[in-house]
């Protein structure tokens, strides 16, 4: 999170974090896509594992979000 500028290994239990990711768009088609977010390891680029008590959809340690529509 924010650019490797606060790692994972620094927060504290239960602490949540959000952080600011731009995805460009500008080269897809109209249509619905679905997006999921997952935080990695970047010394393995491995998806860190996701813990039983998340309130979300869960694929492959990845929290699927809400489809998003380009019109």
């Amino acid at each position: 999170p924010d650019s490797y500028q606060y790692p994972t290994s620094w927060w504290a239990p239960d602490e949540a974090y959000s952080d600011i990711v731009s995805i460009g768009i500008n080269d897809l088609n109209a249509g619905q896509y679905e997006l999921s977010a997952g935080v990695y390891d970047p010394s393995t680029n491995s998806r860190l594992t996701i813990s039983e008590n998340v309130n979300s959809d869960i694929l492959d340690n990845a929290i699927i979000l809400h489809p998003v529509v380009l019109e």
